[in-house]
């Protein structure tokens, strides 16, 4: 009470003399003092008023120190204490705590903690009977091949939580429970030639033999499918027969082209000759032909529905692989009721909500994390807590926060009122400015902080060294230039699509010039040397629109492919932590995680689940928005409202 009545005392007579802390003249003065975080926490501001009240530690205790449990009364109890202040199951310190041995522990937390076959020891049932839960299964199985009988429990508790089997059927909303589409990564090309041979008629040789009327193949590495005729003999009995040029094509394109434009996405419009108002030669859309090859492609997509799904056993393997694939995943309840978080102000400990301590709990538990909470939910201190408690276990060294420019006094001030004795490191602009950049750079290297706080724009001045950058940049250019050659053959070298691409590439290409001059020189400190481990950012929304390549021109809903500079700087800095941290360290916070279109949600997942895109085939946004994204075509008001005009689109996703 003596040194909170003198801290008033003191504080009184500065306000008197000089004004509040968050004046800027005063901000200004403090900007360089690591300790400039619980100097603000001292008042309550309040940025649209421009006044401040005391905070809590004028006039009560905001620190008290933490006294580790000595001993527990029910194996329940300890594993509560050891969740809390060890955030696993440390089932040796449990036996410790109660006096028991870990075989009665274990019998009697039976389905409440679980023996992992893959070497994690003992972990929680939220933990353990989550996630891939089929992946789970079979590994249980083959440990307890090995040592019979010592997996039963797992197996059987691991065989109650395998989600339900979804089969095929059309919902209420004439919806089907599982989507395939024409392009879809669970079509083979075997399916595609079948279904092109039905609309045939199903011809066949004498004898009986079906006749390969085309030969599809398809690309991984550009996503693009190629269907062609089968041979000479096919294309010269079947190109100009009806089924090819009528009943299922155009005038301008027949059945086989229509369904290569539908597996890649392509246009559909009809052009025309015509001239222009001084009798030049140009070309216009001919709507009438367009409007044609649209119905056609319908109908063809509708027939594949329908042919899809009537043979029996097409129709098995189809459920087996899609069940296989986007139904293995059990999602994990997250409880962070256990959760004691030492060195926390024990007033805003009393006030956390649980969602609250349950992000803290899933930041904590999860590689990467997605807070996408309302506005005014508490992010900012589910993110605080959990890097406090990640640094407190040993499992980082340094967390950076990036937060909204406008924001960073508060995020400081929010940090040191939640932790009043953490070592936090505040940047303002002129820290980054090029006299004084390589010494804050350094500040970080060589200080054990609790959390560093840099704006968004200052974010970006953090250098990465040449050769990362440039290995990132050869990544994105293996990933553009065959895309370009590609859609140039498709489209044309004066497409949108492919000058759009061209532009991007010449971009990386000069960025990667200017890197070839700077390897082999002195960089100074940079990225890789600051020790940060663990990167929040705040209001993430800011960086959704990452670039992306894809053969999917003029759809509406697929945001900018170009991305930006930004963009692409988060991303390098994400995948150098996911090297070094084994795909995990990146927890990100935002109240619209999706506002406008369909790359956001994939620039998101890029981010936080790289591995597990490249895993199901679904790193290639074409591949990814083939299987979750439902394209419709719709008649539109245009531009100027006086008409009418068709748009593709971006509509809903299915199979989630």
């Amino acid at each position: 009470q003596a040194a909170q009545a003198e801290l008033g005392r003191l504080y009184d007579a500065f306000v008197a003399k000089s004004g509040i802390l968050h004046v800027r003249p005063n901000y200004l003065a403090f900007v360089d003092d690591p300790d400039i975080g619980p100097l603000l926490a001292l008042e309550n501001y309040d940025p649209i008023d421009k006044t401040a009240t005391k905070s809590e530690i004028f006039t009560t205790r905001t620190l008290q120190r933490f006294v580790p449990a000595t001993s527990a009364e029910t194996a329940q109890d300890a594993l509560v204490i050891t969740l809390g202040e060890r955030g696993k199951v440390d089932i040796e310190h449990m036996a410790q705590l109660t006096g028991r041995d870990i075989g009665s522990l274990a019998r009697e937390l039976e389905g409440v903690i679980f023996e992992d076959p893959d070497g994690a020891g003992w972990v929680t049932a939220e933990d353990y009977l989550s996630g891939d839960v089929v992946e789970k299964l079979r590994h249980a199985r083959d440990a307890d091949q090995a040592d019979p009988g010592h997996y039963g429990k797992n197996i059987q508790a691991l065989e109650s939580a395998q989600p339900e089997k979804i089969a095929y059927y059309l919902m209420a909303d004439g919806q089907a429970s599982i989507q395939v589409p024409l392009g879809s990564m669970l079509v083979r090309t075997s399916d595609i030639e079948g279904f092109v041979h039905s609309l045939f008629g199903s011809p066949t040789r004498y004898g009986g033999e079906a006749v390969p009327i085309v030969k599809v193949e398809y690309s991984t590495a550009t996503s693009r499918w190629n269907v062609q005729w089968a041979d000479k003999y096919t294309k010269s009995r079947f190109e100009s027969d009806v089924g090819n040029t009528t009943t299922w094509g155009t005038g301008t394109f027949d059945a086989v082209e229509i369904i290569e434009r539908i597996l890649n996405h392509g246009s559909l419009q009809v052009r025309m000759p015509s001239t222009d108002k001084d009798g030049n030669p140009i070309t216009v859309v001919d709507a009438a032909g367009t409007a044609q090859a649209e119905a056609k492609a319908y109908e063809l997509q509708q027939a594949w529905k329908d042919w899809l799904w009537s043979d029996e056993t097409r129709k098995a393997r189809l459920e087996e692989e899609w069940n296989n694939r986007f139904n293995s995943i059990r999602l994990r309840s997250y409880d962070g009721g256990h959760l004691v978080l030492p060195g926390m102000n024990p007033v805003w400990f009393q006030r956390l909500y649980p969602h609250q301590k349950n992000a803290v709990w899933r930041i904590m538990t999860s590689p990467n994390t997605l807070l996408a909470h309302l506005v005014g939910s508490g992010k900012t201190k589910s993110m605080i807590a959990s890097a406090m408690e990640l640094k407190r276990l040993g499992r980082i060294n340094k967390p950076l926060f990036v937060v909204p420019n406008h924001m960073l006094e508060q995020f400081a001030r929010e940090f040191a009122d939640l932790y009043p004795a953490a070592n936090i490191l505040v940047a303002d602009e002129h820290n980054f400015d090029t006299t004084r950049r390589q010494e804050f750079m350094g500040r970080i290297a060589t200080g054990n902080w609790d959390g560093v706080i840099v704006k968004q724009s200052s974010f970006e001045l953090l250098p990465v060294k040449a050769e990362t950058a440039a290995a990132f940049i050869h990544e994105q250019l293996d990933e553009i230039l065959p895309a370009i050659e590609e859609t140039r053959e498709r489209e044309g070298k004066r497409s949108f699509t492919v000058k759009q691409l061209e532009a991007v590439a010449r971009n990386l290409q000069d960025k990667l010039a200017k890197l070839a001059d700077q390897q082999g020189k002195d960089e100074g400190l940079t990225w890789e040397d600051t020790g940060v481990d663990q990167l929040y950012v705040d209001e993430v929304q800011s960086y959704k629109n990452l670039w992306y390549t894809s053969k999917m021109g003029g759809l509406q809903g697929m945001g900018d492919t170009a991305g930006n500079n930004k963009t692409a700087e988060l991303l390098t800095k994400i995948n150098y932590l996911h090297r070094m941290n084994n795909g995990a360290g990146v927890g990100f916070a935002t109240g619209t995680p999706l506002s406008n279109t369909m790359g956001e949600m994939h620039a998101l997942l890029r981010y936080l689940m790289p591995n597990t895109l490249t895993q199901m085939n679904l790193a290639a946004f074409d591949a990814w928005a083939d299987t979750f994204g439902l394209i419709r075509e719709e008649t539109v008001v245009n531009s100027t409202g006086t008409g009418y005009t068709r748009e593709r689109a971006f509509r809903t996703f299915i199979n989630i």
